[in-house]
């Protein structure tokens, strides 16, 4: 009963302007006695069927408008604590989020806007884990990490900067196989998760002289063959929402 009572709670109050549109329309927290002792219900407006895809193989439109959902209530203060398929009804198209019991009041620190098909941030850095996991479980984000030789690097970093990844190879490594290693690996990771701007990239690598440099790596200023690839006018740039990429207001 208490997780009814908690679910009325937040229907009649921090919820109440979004029923009819994320949440269901609720008409009332009622109590009373059965067989089986004290027994509460809510009612709600019917809002259609559970889904039963995964969240990644849901139509695009839908996810998107799943997210916009949980950062309407994530703003009005109220963390869900049970997202999954059967709290999420499709209503003609559009998604309902339901069963509140274990929800909880919340002040969402998330620092950034969500924006589609750029690299995962890390979770520290986005400041909410629940809507975090949420846009990785929606594939609203391209791989946050990409392998180069044996460790992991942030896409955000190191995906547009190929003379930059060189300089974490192991010292094991020469600059000219190191610099090679990187293209190759950024290369594979355009083609697979990029592949709207792989063309581009490809047109850039062609104008790039191969790697003459052969010491040690004893620091990150990139060459200057290597300036069209630099953070401040880079066109492949991965964090730019400008290139139209669908973004979730706060």
């Amino acid at each position: 009963m208490k997780g009814v009572a908690n679910e009325a709670r937040l229907y009649s109050g921090k919820l109440e302007h979004l029923q009819g549109i994320y949440v269901p329309q609720y008409h009332g927290h009622f109590v009373g006695h059965t067989d089986e002792g004290p027994t509460s219900c809510i009612v709600l407006d019917y809002c259609g069927e559970e889904c039963d895809l995964l969240f990644l193989a849901l139509p695009m439109d839908f996810r998107r408008a799943f997210a916009s959902a949980m950062v309407a209530i994530h703003d009005a203060g109220v963390r869900h604590f049970d997202i999954r398929n059967r709290n999420v009804l499709n209503n003609k198209g559009f998604p309902v989020v339901i069963d509140f019991e274990e929800a909880e009041d919340h002040e969402c620190e998330r620092t950034m806007e969500i924006v589609e098909n750029i690299p995962a941030p890390f979770d520290s850095q986005f400041g909410c884990d629940e809507l975090h996991q949420l846009c990785i479980d929606l594939r609203l984000w391209k791989p946050g990490m990409f392998q180069y030789i044996w460790s992991s690097q942030p896409a955000a970093e190191y995906l547009c900067r190929p003379y930059s990844l060189a300089e974490t190879a192991p010292d094991s490594w020469s600059y000219e196989d190191a610099v090679r290693e990187a293209y190759r690996v950024i290369d594979e990771h355009l083609k697979e998760f990029y592949p709207e701007d792989y063309n581009r990239w490809c047109e850039m690598v062609d104008k790039m002289p191969p790697p003459s440099r052969s010491c040690s790596r004893v620091c990150n200023e990139m060459p200057p063959s290597a300036s069209a690839l630099s953070a401040s006018d880079d066109p492949l740039s991965l964090e730019s929402p400008s290139r139209g990429h669908y973004m979730y207001n706060r």
